[in-house]
């Protein structure tokens, strides 16, 4: 690949609003408690490690003194002797090697599997403001991408842990045969472990750097497939490549650096180790032309020294996998810490009193001006209001509140005589039945969609509350009735069966409180028809708030809201409000008029009613 030109900016990639940086220590506490329910094999591994390290260096020791034994009296038992010890104890090491390398990944697999469930625990906690914030590409590559760099992490652990020890036994074999050699050699590795520490630093820096990269680029993967079907019918293919190759490069420039600073340093290591073993060999020889070291220690100190090296670039090698199994365990981590900002804090449950009352609120998205300040409404059982106004008058704000997307910034919301923020959360959730504009649809057929918030619910009783909307008419052109299947988010269906399929689930959810976002919005006419038909039954009895588009809704509501800017103007029915002349009135000419059935254009503004 040529030489990609990415400013320095570019490199800089800023964390998620709930991204946090945990020290060593912090990450490896955390982790010991996935490790825990599993301890018998954590020990074990650890047992299996200590023991590989002092099988290795004994491993070596051996043959360095039957070498001296040999050469001093060639016996065949004594020859025999050395053969045997030197093979039990290479099957000994490696028949441990092994086991600790299956419990090992056994339990890393594990650790994995619990730090991915609270992961995805921790993304099932979040409001739906957290989902407006942070793409679904890159929450899915935490959970996915950083999870599997944090899993060789745990492994790599266990194998750092295994060099170090031999690193320290090697160390007590050289301090044996000679203080002063083994002086200049710990010397040397003290230089070693600065150089390591300082490239640690470094190589974590570009790591965190590069996870971050990935996680944006599978963000726009995710949004680009898709969103293809978009950009083709505005033949903007070109525009999606361009932006994922931008990405691309992005992560090119950010992964480049980062393996530059992982692969230069095994050979700047393995350089600098072999000038130490030439310096220690020259002094070392020395030594035995002054007599003052026997040749045979001379040997067995070079032979020690060769073996030390090795364990020591294996433990330096290991930083920047080790770097980069970090950054990821700081993603990951940091999703399992986030707290939502909506909150709940009591056990109180709704009974059938399903009042809504807005008490002198104030909520803003950011610290840009207020969406709604000191606003007032109250809404009683049973009633149907429909909220209308322009764009970014808050309608959708208030709907959102009330299904607790967001956290309100001041005064109370009230719902059946409750603090919102006191009721039992799952218990109101029921409780609440939401309709948006393009209902979301999971694999499946029609019939799992419309079990999906009773799973218990018998195939009569799906049949019936499927029939219930539109008198069940929409179910014929089904290829295959209630098992059809609904495809990719319902991608089989057309926008008017799907809102149907919501209609169906809402009914069998049975809820006190409903809110609509125009469910008819964008379906053709007899699709419409078929969708007020099924709202008529999902609507009787219940408290319902209606964000409306639809000459029909507003006058089917009890009660229509007009907002500007966050507040009320005018409240009241459909034809007192029209009467009025007001800022309905003015609305009414502008969006509804024209939906009328007997609508003329040619007749004067407010005839059509």
């Amino acid at each position: 690949m040529g030489e990609v030109a990415v400013p320095d900016r570019t490199l800089r990639l800023a964390g998620d609003s709930y991204d946090r940086e945990y020290s060593e220590p912090q990450i490896a506490r955390r982790f010991a408690t996935y490790a825990r329910p599993h301890l018998a094999a954590a020990l074990a591994v650890t047992a299996l490690t200590l023991a590989g390290a002092g099988l290795g260096t004994g491993f070596q020791v051996l043959i360095a003194r039957g070498v001296d034994t040999v050469a001093r009296s060639v016996r065949p038992a004594a020859l025999a002797a050395l053969i045997a010890a030197v093979v039990l104890v290479g099957a000994a090491q490696w028949a441990g090697g092994a086991l600790a390398a299956w419990l090992s990944a056994r339990l890393s697999a594990d650790m994995i599997l619990g730090l991915r469930r609270d992961a995805f625990a921790a993304v099932l906690r979040q409001e739906s403001a957290f989902f407006d914030q942070h793409p679904a590409g890159g929450l899915v590559s935490r959970v996915t991408t950083d999870s599997e760099a944090v899993s060789g992490l745990v492994s790599q652990t266990f194998a750092i842990a295994g060099q170090v020890v031999l690193i320290l036994c090697m160390l007590g074999v050289l301090l044996s045969i000679d203080l002063l050699l083994a002086g200049v050699t710990i010397l040397l590795m003290a230089l070693i472990v600065v150089v390591s520490f300082v490239h640690r630093r470094v190589s974590r820096r570009w790591s965190r750097q590069e996870q971050r990269a990935v996680g944006r680029l599978n963000a726009l993967l995710h949004e680009s497939v898709g969103g293809l079907p978009v950009a083709r019918n505005f033949a903007q293919e070109g525009t999606l490549y361009a932006a994922l190759d931008r990405a691309n490069r992005q992560w090119f420039a950010v992964s480049r650096w980062t393996r530059l600073l992982q692969n230069s340093f095994f050979p700047t290591m393995l350089t600098a180790t072999g000038l130490g073993t030439a310096a220690i060999v020259l002094f070392g020889g020395h030594q035995v032309l002054d007599s003052r070291l026997s040749p045979g220690q001379w040997y067995l100190f070079i032979q020690t020294l060769s073996l030390l090296w090795w364990p020591l670039m294996n433990l330096s090698s290991f930083w920047g996998q080790l770097q980069q199994g970090t950054a990821s365990a700081e993603r990951i981590l940091s999703l399992v810490d986030a707290e939502p900002r909506v909150r709940q804090s009591g056990h109180a449950r709704l009974d059938r009193d399903t009042s809504i009352e807005f008490r002198n609120v104030g909520f803003r998205y950011s610290s840009r001006e207020a969406v709604l300040d000191g606003f007032d409404l109250r809404i009683a059982t049973g009633e149907t209001v429909a909220l209308i106004g322009h764009t970014g008058a808050g309608k959708s704000t208030i709907v959102r509140l009330i299904a607790r997307a967001y956290e309100f910034d001041a005064g109370a919301i009230l719902v059946g005589g409750h603090d919102i923020r006191g009721l039992d959360a799952d218990d109101y959730r029921r409780r609440l039945g939401i309709v948006p504009q393009a209902p979301v649809l999971f694999k499946g057929t029609v019939a799992d969609n419309i079990r999906y918030p009773c799973p218990g619910a018998t195939d009569e009783q799906v049949l019936a509350v499927a029939r219930l909307v539109a008198r069940g008419d929409w179910l014929a052109p089904l290829a295959r009735g209630l098992e059809t299947p609904v495809g990719e988010l319902g991608r089989n269906l057309s926008a008017g069966q799907r809102q149907l399929v919501a209609l169906a689930r809402l009914l069998l959810q049975d809820p006190s409180i409903l809110l609509l976002d125009e469910a008819t919005a964008s379906v053709d006419p007899l699709t419409e028809a078929h969708i007020q038909e099924g709202l008529e039954v999902v609507l009787r009895g219940r408290t319902v708030v209606t964000i409306a588009h639809r000459l029909t809704t507003v006058r089917r509501a009890d009660r229509i809201v007009a907002l500007r800017q966050g507040r009320i103007v005018e409240e009241g029915r459909h034809d007192d409000l029209l009467a009025a002349g007001g800022y309905y009135a003015d609305l009414y000419d502008r969006y509804f008029r024209h939906q009328a059935p007997d609508f003329d254009p040619q007749q004067p503004k407010q005839a059509v009613r």
